[in-house]
């Protein structure tokens, strides 16, 4: 691996770094090499084949690091950034800013930030941050306290900030063996707690629940459809949309049964703890 340090004293405008790498050192059909730029912001690795999806990949790429902005966000994204690091990506391609397609391979990304004495790491999270001022978490993102930075992968150049999202239920001990991964889980949206500030950790979940979670952890987004586009019995309630989504994609499949979907709400339990009114996820 190949890796270019640029500190403070480096030339840069109201810094931003533009770092010029050959397109040759990217455009190859392996990514068995990375070039590594570490900037005072981000530390960047791109993989070898980076470029192979673009048409017109110039002679020399330019990888933009500079500082993201942050008047599109609302305050309460705002608030949970606070003064921590917002980071924009760019690819440009002789001067020229393009969109990259992505790889076969993600871009890893660092962003540089030492935790406060009172934040708890798995609470630390990465979000990605559109053009309109919505955000989404990375779910792949965690703090590395060692080095200090919050290391994420991609597949997509954008802008980025870490932010902190505190996560706290009344029926989780902070010191249970479990309560780290139900922290970082809810941090990044991937479960909810139940009404009255509690997780009922000692609860079964049922299908439609695990269902939820496991398409959430992998960022498969749920749709709407019509009625014809899902099974016959999906109703309408919290999963009927990942139902759909499931379905298509051939994660779940029905048993001929008229009443099997229905099943999903009350087959293990869930159902007795009102998921639809109290959250999603246990």
């Amino acid at each position: 691996m190949f890796s270019h340090k640029l500190d403070e004293s480096a030339r840069s405008f109201n810094s931003e770094f533009v770092i010029q790498v050959p397109s040759a050192y990217l455009n190859r059909h392996h990514a068995r090499e990375r070039i590594e730029i570490v900037t005072p912001q981000a530390t960047v690795k791109l993989p070898s084949d980076m470029l192979n999806r673009l048409s017109e990949a110039g002679q020399f790429r330019g990888l933009v690091i500079r500082p993201g902005n942050r008047s599109g966000l609302s305050a309460d994204r705002l608030a949970g950034i606070g003064n921590r690091r917002v980071v924009e990506l760019l690819l440009q391609i002789d001067g020229k800013t393009v969109e990259w397609p992505g790889s076969g391979t993600p871009v890893k990304v660092s962003l540089h930030y030492e935790a406060k004495a009172d934040e708890r790491a798995d609470q630390l999270v990465a979000w990605e941050v559109d053009a309109m001022g919505s955000v989404s978490a990375v779910l792949n993102g965690y703090y590395n306290e060692q080095f200090r930075n919050l290391t994420f992968e991609t597949g997509k150049l954008g802008t980025y900030a870490i932010a902190y999202k505190q996560v706290s239920y009344r029926d989780v001990d902070p010191g249970s063996w479990y309560a780290d991964a139900v922290h970082f889980l809810s941090v990044r949206d991937i479960v909810k707690g139940a009404e009255g500030g509690r997780y009922l950790p000692q609860k079964e979940i049922s299908r439609a629940d695990f269902l939820v979670m496991a398409m959430n952890a992998f960022g498969i987004k749920p749709e709407n459809t019509d009625d014809d586009g899902n099974f016959a019995d999906a109703g309408s309630r919290y999963y009927t949309p990942y139902l759909s989504a499931a379905k298509k994609l051939g994660l779940v499949h029905g048993t001929g049964e008229p009443v099997q979907t229905g099943g999903l709400d009350h087959a293990s339990g869930y159902g007795r703890h009102a998921p639809c009114d109290d959250g999603i996820g246990r």
